[in-house]
């Protein structure tokens, strides 16, 4: 529920308008699922066979090394970091080795590193598109 303020249009005896306050409903649930309904088909239509063939053909080797570089370090080199803690530092350390095999963090790395690729990696386009197809 919001709040909304409402004047009432009397004036106090100090010359302000006396205000009052007033809930709002909650929108109607049809509005609500119509709203949720567009938004997500906004979303899925992100990932739409030819959205999703447009950015492999333009990125697809870098966004897979990524990806497997990523699974990598997950799988293979974290559970050796924790072993080697745990054998060296503490070995409370171990617990990480199950932990980092079982917890995904794909849905934070990903993008992140994505995003580092793609900052690092922007050149604008020197050549001329009209005179490279006739």
């Amino acid at each position: 529920m919001g709040v909304v303020w409402v004047s009432t249009g009397i004036k106090t005896c100090n010359g302000s308008l006396r205000t009052t306050v007033r809930l709002r409903a909650p929108p109607p649930k049809k509005l609500m699922i119509k709203w949720l309904k567009t938004r997500i088909s906004n979303k899925l239509n992100n990932f739409s066979k030819d959205k999703l063939k447009a950015f492999l053909k333009k990125n697809g080797l870098a966004f897979v090394i990524i990806f497997v570089g990523w699974e990598i370090v997950e799988d293979v080199v974290f559970p050796i970091i924790f072993g080697v803690l745990g054998n060296y530092v503490h070995p409370a350390f171990y617990a990480g080795i199950p932990a980092s095999l079982i917890l995904c963090f794909h849905w934070l790395a990903i993008p992140i590193l994505w995003g580092l690729w793609v900052k690092l990696t922007d050149k604008p386009d020197t050549h001329d598109k009209d005179d490279c197809c006739e």
